[in-house]
């Protein structure tokens, strides 16, 4: 199980939030909620060798 997320809108979205607070330090703090995606995947695991 994985979740991805776009780390070019994170870092958009956290510029632009930087450079508001920046150009009105009295302005209240923000939050934000970016979309994700579930991507199921396999276990991972490495069968064992045949000759073990």
């Amino acid at each position: 199980m994985r979740v991805t997320y776009s780390q070019t809108a994170i870092g958009r979205e956290v510029a632009g939030l930087l450079f508001d607070r920046l150009d009105s330090e009295d302005a209240p703090a923000r939050h934000r909620v970016l979309p994700t995606r579930y991507l199921a995947r396999g276990s991972g695991e490495i069968p064992a060798a045949a000759d073990c």
